[in-house]
């Protein structure tokens, strides 16, 4: 059974090592260091990424996938001088004395040979990677022109897309743009099946059932009628805090299309829903949805212009 590698021995040692500038795990790959017995208990796949990240993190690079080591040696000693010395005694007496030779012999050391070890890491270039399909503009760009029968991308292929714009190829590889935008075809093209579908369903349904003006109340029905955009301007603007329901009442003639009382009800939900956290929460969403929704439709615009030129 593998062992975790969380708080094991190996991960311990393996961090000291790389913290250790001596240590000749510098000098040797990941994969070498795992066909030590020590590490080869570790899943190959697994201490990779492990090692990887220890290393990155001590030492600033993921992996040394080539070393090269030159010795250079300084050119060989000389040969050793051997220096001889004569010295020459003569007695001055009447006999003759014989010479007396002295030789002295001395040898120069040879100097110390110096190696000096060159370490090159070699490190791969950083593989480009695809920024985030889902919430980009690109997305949206090409899911407005999808859910348009008569856009011209829809008789388009993925790669013709693809190359029809230079933030898809700068931003995005191949291979994942072509499983998102193939994705987003057959969730567009069901998304179309499923409206149109219940567009027929609402027809028949208005046909049975046709909505009438007037409420049981005996009044207009009020989420159709202009006065509800109207008095949610006027409660956001604070005039409810200014005048009465019933003098708001009289301030608009689609106000007086209904009783005071059904509009005194009407003005004291709007006050509740508008001091709501939940409101202003939903209207922000809304507001940056409608936000992020037109930016992408000037970029379609654009680009499908661009595009037919």
């Amino acid at each position: 059974m593998e062992p975790k590698w969380a708080g094991s021995v190996q991960r311990r040692t393996l961090s000291n090592a790389f913290q250790d500038p001596t240590s000749y795990v510098h000098l040797i790959s990941n994969r070498e260091i795992h066909r030590e017995p020590f590490y080869n208990v570790f899943d190959w796949g697994k201490f990779s990424a492990y090692s990887s990240y220890l290393r990155k993190k001590f030492t600033g690079v993921s992996n040394v996938t080539h070393i090269a080591t030159a010795t250079t040696a300084t050119a060989p000693p000389p040969p050793t001088t051997t220096t001889t010395t004569t010295t020459t005694t003569t007695n001055t007496t009447a006999t003759s004395a014989p010479r007396a030779t002295m030789t002295v012999t001395t040898a120069t050391a040879p100097p110390p040979t110096t190696t000096t070890t060159t370490t090159t890491t070699v490190t791969s270039a950083p593989r480009k990677k695809s920024k985030p399909w889902k919430g980009s503009h690109e997305r949206e760009m090409i899911r407005q022109q999808l859910m348009k029968p008569s856009s011209v991308i829809n008789s388009w292929t993925t790669k013709e897309i693809y190359d029809s714009h230079s933030r898809f190829s700068d931003n995005f590889l191949w291979k994942d743009f072509k499983r998102n935008v193939d994705n987003l075809r057959a969730t567009t093209e069901w998304l179309l099946q499923i409206a149109a579908e219940e567009n027929d369903l609402f027809a028949l349904h208005m046909r049975l059932f046709p909505e009438t003006l007037i409420s049981n109340t005996g009044c207009p029905v009020w989420h159709t009628h202009p006065a509800k955009d109207l008095l949610e301007k006027d409660v956001a603007n604070g005039l409810h805090l200014d005048f009465k329901p019933a003098e708001l009442w009289e301030m608009r003639d689609e106000y007086m299309e209904f009783t005071l009382k059904v509009f005194g009800k009407h003005v004291h939900q709007e006050k509740s829903k508008q001091i709501q956290e939940p409101y202003w929460i939903v209207k922000r969403n809304k507001m940056a949805r409608k936000i992020f929704a037109d930016d992408a439709k000037k970029m379609a615009t654009e680009w499908i212009e661009d595009g037919d030129d």
